[in-house]
């Protein structure tokens, strides 16, 4: 996929009110803010997406691990121990 070029915003009459003042009072063109504004929100919303992945992995390896951890502490089946045990109880 390629990159916009361009890209044209519709701005309710508020947020283009702030434009226009925050244009005035920085001497940047509202063009200028928007694209900062742009960039900088971008990069807030990419580095929040790394997280909220890493989090759904951390998620599911405590699960993983949790339910390794829940098999190993099982009650093994009837027999279960006496087809693995090497030595055997002794007769009484």
């Amino acid at each position: 996929m390629t990159a916009p070029s361009s890209l044209a915003l519709t701005l309710d009459a508020d947020l283009a009110e702030r434009l226009a003042k925050a244009a005035e009072t920085s001497g940047f063109a509202p063009a200028d803010i928007a694209l900062r504004a742009l960039r900088h929100h971008l990069e807030g919303v990419t580095a929040y997406g790394r997280v909220i992945d890493d989090l759904a992995q951390i998620k599911t390896g405590l699960a993983d691990l949790a339910g390794a951890v829940g098999e190993a502490l099982a009650e093994p089946e009837p027999g279960a121990v006496d087809s693995i045990c090497r030595y055997k109880p002794g007769k009484a």
